[in-house]
């Protein structure tokens, strides 16, 4: 992803999403699977900037 600090892994139960914050602790979003991959990096957009708002 550009611009997103995330460890992304794909399985068959979905998209797990860890995110670095303050450099140890990881944030960890789990997403249905989604057969359009545009929609899914739009949705991943859309939880970082939650996540960031939260910082």
């Amino acid at each position: 992803f550009n611009g997103y600090d995330y460890n992304l892994t794909f399985t068959k139960d979905g998209i797990i999403a860890l995110k670095k914050i303050d450099k140890s602790t990881l944030f960890l979003v789990l997403m249905k699977p989604e057969t359009d991959i545009d929609l899914a990096t739009t949705q991943m957009e859309d939880i970082s900037k939650k996540i960031n708002g939260l910082i």
